[in-house]
């Protein structure tokens, strides 16, 4: 270090009998082990030289021949006139660079401090001394953050290092322009923030006059469900259970726990969706693992972009497939079920279908509010956390209603409480069309037919309309400049009009598997039947359907990997079809297996293990990213990205998830259903049928 200060500092070597820091560091080293002592005013500077932390702070700010320099020695101008700071502030930062060899905060402020892009420093040591402020400097507008954490005086509050800003810019843009070779971005000091994280935290309002109602009544139900599992049932003459007895003991979490974790099931050739359903929700947390990991603030963030643009990370980047499987699997059984109990009267009563979704479907969305709202923000801490606190503080105080109201997916994925909940909203969007289509199935087949195709067709048609006009590619990572691609997510990713086509085909065959138990002779049941019986046929399907799977998947690699020499014919209709090809292919793997063939299948995805997992996907799905969020928020050092470490954590987001899951599904959903099926469900007079579902969660249970 000394040879390599002596060569850029004076660009000659010093006499080395001349005593300096950098030779006391050296003797020092020489003969610490043999117990000599040095003079204690060098002992800092000393550690720190041996460290090799003080070479890399004080080349920049005193070199000649650094491309930093005359920003250093204008910012060195700038505190020396009070500029853009307060006086205090000023004084004590002239202090410390003129007495760096003597002043202790400036030893403190430099090892507490990051050292590069992500490097959040020392954070507990930092806000441990009062004479220190933590400030995070975080840099917006790339696909994943970027902060450092400076430990400053005391003195210096957030406001006071807008001078840094122009010199901070042009340093990281300098930074990333000679260190990466496929990013290619530049900053801009509008995109810089300054941020007390201390002081965020302490004016964030823990126990709001809200916050206690809603942690009242979590804890109210919570009592509830104790006294409903210790109440001993009094038996009556007659044999028979009162009303307010039923009510009491729907909050048995004994009985409710028992009911999630039975492995009984009333139609065995749709236990394979259990299956499809706990793959694919392990899916959807592998995928949001991996996009939550770029968030932990990873030192290693260039390798960050390289890992998206291989070939291994293409089956997480298509995880949004997973999402389209969940919609036909939901418009599948929905269909099936409603034309079940209306093929009689050739009627159902629409209100009382919505009444009974919603019924089903809110405890669980609107527990997880409550959950995100006012009891992470308790368990979470650090110095990036002030984004929780900005999203809970912000965000779901003024658009709280659209998430309750399940219209969150149109408002901007800025502005969205709870972001990944868009699903919910869209899958309550889309059942309204449940009960109309299977009447209109039930009085005028073809014109169900002819009304589904419409909206097909119609929906491929805006989605056209929409790549063309606002040049949607199919990867919203726009590399390798790294920024998002601009209204993917509010025009295409998150909206009803572009996501339908998969719902549309589950319908489709919610009516092609009703025909066929019901043994209409109609076209779709010959084509059943011909595909039940012939073996050839079966395996020609599953080869054309493995193949055109995997060809989609490996699709997002060459969309990522040579966005320049893809056609954009090739972009455009993959916008268009390849989510309604996608789900296509797998119902072409996994019908075989409803229809009593497919052994492959049911061995892999019919097990009875799989049966209780399949009643948590709902509720693992509304919890695993509040778990995700609060704890790559927690980072309090920054993180280093690798496969194997990621792949892990996601393996522990996938235990915890489905363990919170069956805690408030015991807890908060299955009194509900309870209940729903003592008062509503007797109104509704439903026909006998295979299966119930259980709003997104499709659980296979008798009527």
């Amino acid at each position: 270090a000394s040879d390599v200060y002596k060569r850029q500092v004076h660009g000659k070597p010093q006499n080395p009998k001349t005593p300096n820091r950098y030779s006391v560091a050296r003797e020092w080293t020489k003969n610490k082990c043999r117990g000599k002592r040095l003079k204690s005013q060098y002992t800092p500077i000393i550690i720190l030289m041996h460290s090799g932390i003080l070479f890399f702070f004080l080349i920049p700010v005193f070199s000649h021949s650094s491309p930093t320099s005359a920003i250093m020695r204008e910012l060195y101008g700038a505190i020396g006139k009070h500029n853009g700071t307060n006086k205090n502030c000023s004084e004590k930062l002239k202090h410390m660079v003129d007495n760096f060899l003597t002043d202790p905060n400036f030893f403190s402020s430099l090892l507490y401090s990051g050292k590069g892009l992500n490097d959040l420093g020392n954070y507990k040591y930092c806000i441990a001394d009062s004479a220190n402020r933590y400030i995070l400097l975080q840099l917006n507008g790339f696909f994943a953050p970027l902060a450092i954490g400076i430990c400053g005086p005391a003195e210096c509050r957030e406001e006071d290092y807008g001078i840094l800003k122009p010199t901070i810019i042009e340093i990281v843009n300098w930074l990333i322009a000679n260190t990466s070779k496929t990013i290619k971005l530049e900053f801009k000091a509008s995109q810089l923030d300054f941020v007390d994280s201390v002081q965020r935290e302490k004016d964030f309002i823990f126990f709001s006059p809200l916050a206690i109602i809603a942690l009242s009544f979590i804890g109210i139900v919570i009592a509830v469900n104790i006294i409903a599992t210790v109440y001993k049932v009094p038996e009556e003459s007659n044999g028979t259970v009162s009303t307010k007895v039923k009510v009491l003991k729907c909050f048995d979490i004994r009985k409710n726990w028992s009911a999630i974790l039975s492995t009984n099931s009333s139609e065995p050739n749709l236990r394979v969706l259990n299956g499809l359903r706990v793959f694919s929700m392990a899916w959807v947390i592998l995928g949001h693992t991996f996009f939550h990991c770029k968030n932990a603030f990873a030192t290693n963030f260039f390798d960050v972009v390289d890992f998206i643009r291989d070939i291994d990370y293409s089956y997480i980047l298509s995880a949004p497939y997973s999402v389209d499987i969940f919609f036909f699997m939901s418009s599948f059984l929905a269909v099936y079920i409603t034309v079940a109990m209306a093929k009689d009267t050739k009627w159902v009563n629409p209100l009382m279908v919505y009444l009974h979704r919603i019924i089903r479907m809110m405890p669980l969305f609107f527990v997880t509010l409550l959950i995100f709202c006012f009891v992470m923000p308790l368990l979470g801490g650090g110095p990036a956390f002030y984004n929780y606190y900005n999203k809970v503080d912000v965000d779901c105080r003024n658009y709280w209603y659209y998430t309750l109201t399940f219209i969150n997916n149109f408002t901007s994925v800025r502005n969205d409480c709870i972001s990944h909940t868009w699903y919910i909203s869209i899958d309550i969007q889309f059942y309204l069309l449940v009960p109309l289509v299977a009447i209109l199935y039930c009085r005028k087949r073809i014109a169900a037919f002819f009304l589904i195709l419409a909206l097909f067709v119609a929906s491929s048609v805006v989605i056209l309309m929409l790549a063309l006009h606002y040049e949607l590619t199919p990867i919203y990572l726009k590399l390798p400049n790294g920024s998002m691609m601009k209204n993917y997510f509010e025009l295409y990713y998150n909206v009803p009009q572009t996501r339908i086509n998969p719902y549309l085909l589950g319908m489709l065959a919610g009516f092609a598997y009703y025909e066929y138990k019901t043994g209409k002779n109609t076209l779709l049941t010959k084509y059943t039947k011909a595909l039940q019986s012939s073996r050839v046929l079966r395996y020609i399907i599953y080869v054309i359907c493995l193949a055109i799977t995997v060809v989609l998947m490996l699709a997002t690699y060459y969309f990522n990997k040579y966005p320049h020499d893809i056609p954009r014919s090739v972009e455009i209709l993959y916008l268009m079809f390849s989510r309604p090809l996608f789900v296509l292919c797998m119902f072409g793997l996994f019908f075989p297996a409803m229809v009593g063939k497919g052994r492959l299948q049911n061995l892999l995805f019919s097990g009875r293990a799989l049966i209780p997992l399949a009643r948590l996907t709902y509720g693992a799905y509304l919890v695993h990213p509040c778990v995700m969020i609060a704890h790559n928020l927690s980072e309090k050092r920054g993180s280093y990205f690798e496969f194997a470490p990621v792949m892990l954590q996601f393996l522990g987001h996938l235990l915890l998830s489905f363990a919170a899951s069956l805690v408030v599904t015991g807890l908060f959903e299955s009194p509900v259903v309870c209940l729903d099926k003592i008062f509503l469900r007797p109104k509704m007079k439903p026909k006998k049928v295979a299966i119930e579902e259980e709003g997104t969660n499709l659980i296979a249970n008798k009527e």
